[in-house]
């Protein structure tokens, strides 16, 4: 039985994979000076650097504002991953692991 659960949650898990690669979630900085765009496994699509920036703000508060847009984007990423992942699982009426797992405590 173990091994037939763990092909559907393999199963499951390669079409959460295949949905959040599709999926995108966008961050802007603060100020506005920063847009990154991360697909929903959390790996950079796009960075984009508001006009003049590069000019306006210094090296090292540009990078710090770079990073902490782009940890938002992904820390959005994962939540809603982790969303549809305990969504996908408790949908699936194959994956039935956790009743069995219950049934063995119990």
């Amino acid at each position: 039985m173990a091994d037939e659960q763990l092909t559907v949650f393999n199963r499951i898990m390669r079409d959460v994979r295949e949905t959040l690669a599709e999926k995108r979630v966008t961050s802007v900085s603060p100020d506005g000076s920063v847009n990154v765009v991360v697909d929903g496994n959390g790996d950079v699509v796009n960075i984009e650097l508001a006009r003049g920036v590069v000019r306006r703000v210094p090296p090292g508060e540009l990078g710090e504002s770079i990073r902490d847009t782009l940890n938002a984007a992904k820390g959005e990423a994962g939540r809603r991953g982790s969303r549809l992942i305990y969504r996908a699982i408790d949908a699936d009426p194959e994956f039935t692991l956790f009743e069995v797992a219950e049934e063995a405590v119990a």
